[in-house]
């Protein structure tokens, strides 16, 4: 990448800046597809069977929701652990999804970074504003050409939509220096937070973790006092570490799921220290509200509770026990109580996020993975055609097997 594009990475940091990974497995992967070249020299690359192995190990899955297959699937499950030993890959260039090929772009002496470079998390045209600029997308030593569209409602200084030429899908970049809101309210502002990110569902975690869903009155009306009573709260800073605000425990959170941000599995939540923080913008920003502010809109949510909606996505944990030109075949007997409830499950490789693990020989026979997919054919739920994240893994102790929110 050329030094316009990777200028503001090697600048000095600001003393406030403070980065949250919550996935801290899928931010390194980005981080190592824009910075990292293929160099035998380099001690930090191994080859290893054609990929590149990047040894930034992912962590276990966190807590906040049962596992589930597939929609409907009310099997009990072992109490056990699902250790991921795979590394981060930064796979060959041919087997790399567009956005991650070309993850760079430039506008306005601003660089941008595609937010989707490893998942492939696509922008519907509803959310499409006006044409910005005719440009070109950058990498190591390609470029191509693109077009660049403001999103409705979000300034384009920091999040802006990436056209490829011959592509028709559009991809989330966000501006990558770092420059906080001043204010709460400059925050939900800038990025039209109540419409791009909706309140749907919210956990509990002081009294026992318990998710709900929440009515659309509900949203509405959180978000009516972060935008208007909370607008003033300035932006803190939590330097130079997390014991330098008295946060607390959280006691409530949200988790940030926003197509028009790029944005998954992020978090918005409160704290019993009386704050507000969230790492939307994947740094880390605090906002003082007051305990009793802060028990207050728990309240609030809790009188808007409604029945916990299903989840977008849903994993899958278990064996492979045979592997094709187009599927591998997953069985998930070694994860279920009764072993004779185990399902065999056919998941389909037409993907390239998936497909590349077999074409760098990344997948064997009697290999623990684990598959996250969207809601499979509700006529065959046995074919999952939707995979489109893999890593493997070794079932090893005792614990919930569970995902964040």
């Amino acid at each position: 990448m050329d030094d316009t594009c990777i200028k503001t990475e090697h600048e000095p940091k600001k003393k406030s800046r403070t980065v949250f990974w919550i996935c801290a497995g899928v931010v390194a992967a980005c981080l190592a597809l824009l910075f990292l070249t293929p160099n035998p020299l380099n001690p930090f690359h191994t080859e290893q069977e054609g990929c590149i192995l990047l040894p930034t190990p992912t962590p276990a899955p966190e807590p906040s929701l049962q596992i589930r297959a597939f929609a409907g699937d009310n099997r009990v499950r072992n109490n056990a652990t699902l250790l991921i030993k795979d590394t981060m890959y930064e796979w060959p260039w041919e087997y790399e999804i567009i956005c991650a090929q070309y993850p760079c772009v430039r506008y306005n002496d601003i660089t941008y970074y595609c937010r989707a470079s490893y998942s492939g998390e696509t922008l519907s045209q509803d959310w499409l504003g006006n044409k910005l600029a005719d440009t070109i997308a950058q990498s190591t030593d390609n470029t191509i050409a693109c077009e660049l569209y403001e999103i409705k409602g979000i300034t384009s200084d920091r999040f802006l939509a990436v056209k490829y030429a011959d592509h028709d899908e559009y991809y989330v970049f966000m501006q990558t220096e770092y420059f906080p809101p001043a204010t709460l309210g400059e925050l939900i502002t800038s990025l039209n937070l109540p419409k791009t990110f909706p309140f749907t569902a919210f956990s509990v975690t002081d009294t026992g973790l318990k998710r709900y869903g929440i009515t659309a009155e509900g949203s509405n009306l959180l978000w009516s006092y972060f935008s208007l009573t909370y607008a003033a709260s300035p932006t803190l800073s939590n330097e130079p570490g997390p014991d330098s605000l008295p946060l607390g425990k959280t006691i409530l959170s949200f988790t940030v799921d926003a197509e028009a941000l790029g944005v998954s599995n992020l978090s918005w939540w409160l704290t019993s220290g009386g704050y507000l923080c969230t790492n939307i913008e994947d740094y880390g920003y605090y906002y003082y509200l007051g305990v009793n502010e802060v028990n207050e809109l728990k309240r609030t949510a809790l009188l808007h509770k409604t029945e916990a909606p299903e989840p977008d996505s849903y994993l899958l944990i278990g064996e492979i026990i045979d592997i094709k030109d187009n599927f591998i075949i997953v069985d998930d007997s070694i994860f279920m109580q009764n072993p004779s409830q185990g399902m065999q499950f056919m998941v389909t490789l037409d993907d390239i996020r998936m497909k590349r693990h077999l074409l760098c020989d990344r997948l064997y026979i009697g290999q623990h993975v684990q598959l996250r997919h969207s809601d499979p054919v509700k006529t065959d739920p046995t074919i999952i055609t939707t995979a489109y994240e893999l890593y493997s893994g070794q079932i090893h102790s005792l614990g919930n097997i569970t995902i964040k929110e």
